[in-house]
Formats: C-alpha cells, sequence, structure tokens
C-alpha cells in the first residue's frame, strides 16, 4: 500500500474516512482514490504555482506577508480565497482540538480541492498571463503563494511528507527549515459577507453550465448575453460573465425573459365544479396567467366565470407553468413552487454567424492545446501551425495564437497533415512548421 500510494494518503484516508469510534472499510481503491482526489490536487496546485513563479522570477518576502491583504483589495476572487483560508483554519484547529479528526481534515480537503484548486485556480488562470508588472497578477501570485504557504502547515500533522517537500519551495528565509517545525496556522478576519456571495455566484455558475448541458450548447461556445434574474454581485459579476462564457451580462426580473400561464389541477375541479369542470378548466386556462399568478402570489383569488356564474379560484385548484419568451432559456436558483424565488439565470440561445465562427474556433484552440499536451511542450515553448479547411478562423487568429501559444498561425493548404480533425462539419487538416 505504502509503495504504490504511498504513507500520506494511508494516513490521510484512515483519518477522514469516518470518526475515530467508527469502523472503517480498508482497502486498496479507497487509498488510491485519496491519493488521486486530494494529493494529486495539491501536488498540480503546487506545480502550477511553482511554474509560474519561476517564470516570473516572483519570490515571496516577509513584506509580501505583511501587505497581502492590501496587494489583494482590489482583487475580490483574491479576497474570497484568504477569507475561505482563515475559515478553514478556524475548522481544523477547533476540530483538532476536540480530535475530531475526520472533520478536520476533510475541512482542509474541502478547501484544496473545491475552493483552491476546482475554482480559484481553474478561474485565475489567464492572470497569470498578464504583464509581469500588473497589480492583478502580483495579487495573484501572493494569494497562491500564502494559501500554499498554509495548507502545508495545516496538512503537515496528518500527512507529514509532500507537504515538506512542497515547504522547501514556499518558504520563506526566515521560516524553519522543516515545515514540522513551523507554527500552525491561526485564524485570522473572515469576510463572511464576501463567502456568502461567492457561495451564491458558484451556484448560479453551476446551473448556468447545467443549463448550458440541457440545450446542447457548450460552455466554451459563446453565447450573445445572459440575464440575472432578481440578482446582483457587484463587482462579482464579471465572474459569471467570465464562467458562462456570454459577451454581456444583463440584470433583471424574470418577467423580461418569461410568461406564465395557468394550468389547471382536473382531479380539483371534479369535485368542485361537477358537471360544469370543462367550463372551469377553460376559464382557468384563458385566465392572463401573469397577472393570475401575482394575486395569488399576494395571498388574492382570481375570478373566474363558470355557467354563468362567478366563483373565486386560488392554487388550490392550478397552478402556474412558464413558456420562454423568444429564444431565452431560464433556470432558478431557488424552489420557486415553496419560495416564491425567481432568483436565477437566463440565457439567449440565439447564435449569430459571428458566434458559431468563434465557436468553431474554439474548437480549434481545445484541440490544438489537447496536441501540445500530446507533443509533451513546456508551458514556455511555441509552435508554428498551418491549418488547412479553417478560413473561418480568419477573424480569430490572434486570439488562436495567444490561447495556444503559437509563434505564428497561417491558413492554407496543408500537404502532408500530422492531425486531421472534424469540427463543425468541416475537416481541419494541421501541420506543426517549426517548434521553439
Amino acid at each position: 500500500m505504502f509503495q504504490h500510494h504511498g504513507a500520506d494518503a494511508t494516513r490521510w484516508y484512515l483519518l477522514s474516512a469516518t470518526a475515530p469510534w467508527q469502523d472503517k472499510r480498508f482497502f486498496d481503491g479507497a487509498v488510491r482514490d485519496t491519493y488521486g482526489k486530494f494529493f494529486s490536487t495539491l501536488w498540480n496546485t503546487f506545480l502550477f504555482a511553482n511554474q509560474y513563479a519561476e517564470l516570473d522570477h516572483w519570490k515571496p518576502t516577509l513584506a509580501t506577508l505583511d501587505r497581502l491583504h492590501d496587494i489583494a483589495k482590489d482583487a475580490p476572487l483574491d479576497r474570497w480565497l484568504l477569507s475561505r483560508l482563515e475559515a478553514t483554519v478556524a475548522d481544523a484547529l477547533e476540530h483538532g482540538n476536540k480530535f475530531h479528526l475526520h472533520k478536520a481534515t476533510r475541512a482542509i480537503e474541502e478547501f484544496v480541492v473545491g475552493d483552491l484548486s476546482n475554482w480559484w485556480v481553474r478561474r485565475s488562470r489567464d492572470r497569470f498571463w498578464q504583464d509581469q508588472d500588473s497589480a492583478d497578477k502580483q495579487s495573484a501570485h501572493a494569494t497562491l503563494w500564502w494559501a500554499l504557504h498554509s495548507v502545508c502547515r495545516l496538512v503537515a500533522p496528518f500527512a507529514p511528507f509532500m507537504v515538506e517537500h512542497i515547504w522547501e519551495h514556499v518558504r520563506l528565509p526566515e521560516d524553519p527549515d522543516s515545515v514540522h517545525l513551523a507554527r500552525y496556522p491561526v485564524p485570522g478576519e473572515r469576510d463572511e459577507g464576501l463567502e456568502g456571495q461567492m457561495k451564491t455566484v458558484r451556484a448560479i455558475c453551476e446551473d448556468g453550465r447545467a443549463l448550458r448541458s440541457r440545450i446542447g450548447i457548450p460552455t466554451r461556445h459563446p453565447l450573445e448575453k445572459a440575464t440575472l434574474i432578481d440578482l446582483d454581485f457587484g463587482p462579482l459579476n464579471p465572474i459569471i460573465q467570465e464562467e458562462l462564457n456570454v459577451k454581456s451580462l444583463n440584470l433583471g426580473t424574470l418577467d423580461d425573459v418569461a410568461d406564465w400561464h395557468a394550468v389547471p389541477m382536473q382531479k380539483e375541479l371534479g369535485p368542485r365544479f361537477k358537471q360544469h369542470a370543462p367550463q372551469a378548466k377553460a376559464a382557468i386556462e384563458a385566465l392572463d396567467g401573469r397577472k393570475a399568478m401575482k394575486t395569488i402570489q399576494s395571498g388574492g383569488k382570481v375570478a373566474i366565470d363558470v355557467a354563468g356564474e362567478t366563483h373565486l379560484v386560488d392554487a388550490e385548484v392550478m397552478y402556474f407553468e412558464d413558456f420562454r419568451k423568444d429564444h431565452w432559456r431560464y433556470t432558478s436558483l431557488g424552489d420557486f413552487e415553496k419560495a416564491n424565488d425567481k432568483r436565477g439565470i437566463a440565457l439567449w440561445t440565439e447564435r449569430s454567424q459571428d458566434l458559431l465562427d468563434e465557436a468553431f474556433a474554439r474548437e480549434v484552440i481545445r484541440r490544438v492545446q489537447d496536441w501540445r499536451k500530446e507533443l509533451d511542450l513546456g508551458i514556455e515553448e511555441t509552435i508554428s501551425l498551418r491549418l488547412d479547411g479553417a478560413s473561418r478562423l480568419a477573424p480569430f487568429l490572434e486570439l488562436v495564437k495567444e490561447e495556444c501559444r503559437l509563434a505564428s498561425l497561417e491558413l492554407g493548404e496543408v500537404a502532408e497533415a500530422e492531425k486531421e480533425w472534424e469540427i463543425d462539419g468541416s475537416v481541419v487538416r494541421c501541420a506543426i512548421a517549426s517548434t521553439r
């Protein structure tokens, strides 16, 4: 077990799987999954940080630590991560002091996998391509360094080996040589308001990606616009716009993207209206859905005419369904039926030819990036490509060059293709002109 998966993964699984007083199922697959989920993620995050720090010749100092929150003041994503780090430190200390080691290790793992890797690193990759002297890039470097510096000290008592190696690269000259001689972190000030906002932002993004999946438009394909329904996150709105890959993000209400119609509950109509149930059904269906819904949601009743008599009805005999205006598709953040929570996101799904061409470019980018991985090219290595069958790329040559780290990109005939891809009905043939 130690030879295949390491002592760190074995220890972490035994500590995090269940409470100390409960039985444990111990088997090879469980330890392997622990390594893959937590330690592989931690290691890859460290490699990412170390790679860009070396490229930029970036090194932290005591001044970096002293000015950390000042450096990150204009970067909401960084301030959020630092706040989540403080929350994790507090949880790890609280649970560790109670010998609830399963809760302590799970809190650390949730931070590393869910907050640091799956959200912060993924949202920040492009920031490391900015000019070296930009304030935003310096904030990203400092935030990631401090997160890894703190995680090493958090993990050390539970899994001592990998973090000892990482510590050699993240410690300050004033720090002890070994992470096991460093002070365990103590919690500092949090921004719980920002944490709550980001939690909702992540939920909206998850719902938006799920909506894209349902309508069959991948997230890498741009859309013209989206509307936040009864929500506004201020400086965090651009995160949603980028995450859902829309050209513009607007604020609005559900009335802007959907209309409503009343649906009769036929099982309830029979006992109440007897032989006139069909007329009641038709009267309910003829209602102004939006107006009737607002009346009932405010506690009122709606009048319908059945066989010459006026009846007052409410949600006991009907419910409401939305139908989308034009090309809007909407998904709700909350439980609309129970809580009258309309908050959510709406996507405009009609795509112009320009957007379809950009989607084509994004598909080419994805395939070239995969090819770079196959060639095992370093992040600083550039290649020159020639593409045949990709005339739609003409307006996006600079985008493809930047995203794929290309020295040059030419469109034209390729005599001997090294790669051939079918994209949106076109066959794209590709050859490398040179590597450097």
